[in-house]
């Protein structure tokens, strides 16, 4: 199965980590997969010889209106079409948009997954922006989330009736991280164990393995 994971900026940032991560392990199981970066700037985040940065401006004036860039919606299919990837999987932000906007074309032939890692109510505040997004979401094929209370919202307020899935892990094997993605790790639990609310409580738990570590990371409703 070809797999091609879609983010927002070469930024170390959890939703881009969280995919780079993901591509790793489906590579490992005999999965061909490519990244592909919506925005150039920041490359703090390297890439694989085989992945790709489309190279737009994060700050367009387009981005502000009509609110994307008609040159970057037309990469993406451009890039499906020459890669012809099964599967297309939108890692939050404005992956979204253009995701869902370049699934538009008349000639896709990929399954379009977005993965949803929070409440949409807490950024899909404004009306008419709430009702785009709904019209844009119905093209996905599927949602991937962290828990059944953030994929309830995304039915809610997307009004979503495809089809979704729970949970999602973050899985990171300690003996293949460089020591600032280490470092990276360490933060990530001791924020996710120290923000902990009413709405929503961290379970974390590390095993301990011969060839190394794993970290098992879940948000779950009360």
């Amino acid at each position: 199965m070809r797999v091609l994971q879609l983010i927002t900026a070469q930024e170390r940032r959890g939703a881009e980590v969280f995919a780079l991560g993901l591509t790793v392990q489906l590579e490992k199981l005999g999965n061909d997969t490519k990244v592909a970066a919506l925005y150039g700037g920041s490359q703090e985040l390297p890439l694989r010889a085989c992945d790709t940065n489309l190279g737009a401006a994060k700050s367009h004036a387009f981005e502000g209106l009509p609110g994307f860039q008609p040159s970057l919606v037309g990469r993406l299919p451009q890039l499906c079409m020459d890669w012809q990837p099964d599967v297309v999987q939108l890692n939050g932000s404005r992956t979204v948009k253009y995701g869902c906007l370049g699934a538009g074309s008349a000639s896709r032939k990929w399954a379009l997954v977005y993965r949803n890692i929070g409440d949409p109510e807490q950024w899909l505040r404004d009306g008419l922006k709430r009702i785009v997004y709904r019209r844009l979401l119905a093209r996905a094929d599927g949602v991937v989330g962290v828990s059944e209370a953030s994929l309830a919202q995304v039915q809610r307020i997307y009004g979503f009736t495809g089809p979704v899935r729970q949970p999602i892990h973050l899985v990171v094997q300690e003996a293949n991280l460089s020591v600032v993605a280490r470092q990276l790790v360490s933060q990530l639990l001791a924020t996710l164990c120290a923000s902990r609310s009413a709405s929503r409580r961290c379970l974390v738990r590390k095993s301990r393995l011969s060839w190394g570590s794993l970290y098992f990371v879940k948000l779950v409703a009360p």
